[in-house]
């Protein structure tokens, strides 16, 4: 995220909007973090998606998370 942050930093968006009169304040919460949005929702995304293979091996193998049992809980 930090790269794809300072790579957005030379798009000719931020150099137009330096023109403009925009600060750097204001580029930095309101034009980059929109712009570089994107590929932080794919991260996650695959992200969430590895975790739940990983989940559902480690079940298959029997060494994932167990059912909770309640004490007054008949079989």
């Amino acid at each position: 995220m930090r790269s794809r942050v300072l790579a957005e930093r030379e798009r000719d968006y931020v150099l137009a909007a330096r023109a403009c009169g925009a600060g750097d304040q204001r580029i930095m919460w309101l034009q980059r973090p929109s712009n570089a949005i994107a590929p932080l929702l794919i991260q996650i995304s695959l992200a969430m998606g590895f975790s739940v293979l990983a989940e559902s091996a480690l079940s298959f193998l029997g060494l994932g998370t167990q059912p909770r049992t309640h004490p007054g809980a008949r079989c």
